[in-house]
């Protein structure tokens, strides 16, 4: 089971997990709405926890980022 606090994926949108319960998790978007979800129809991106979801950054160097991690 995912931790509330994580930062997930949910389809195409940013979301953190607000809690778990009965089998299903509670998202809150970045559009500020929550929603509840099967735990298969996310992808973790980390486990947290965070507080909010954090601002994009419009000027980063996806280049110099994605050799990092590769």
């Amino acid at each position: 089971m995912i931790a509330p606090g994580s930062l997930v994926l949910f389809k195409t949108q940013l979301a953190r997990i607000a809690s778990c319960a009965e089998g299903r998790l509670l998202l809150e978007l970045e559009s500020g709405e929550t929603m509840k979800v099967r735990e298969k129809d996310i992808s973790l991106l980390h486990p947290g926890p965070v507080n909010r979801i954090p601002a994009v950054i419009e000027d980063g160097d996806f280049i110099t980022a994605h050799a990092m991690l590769a």
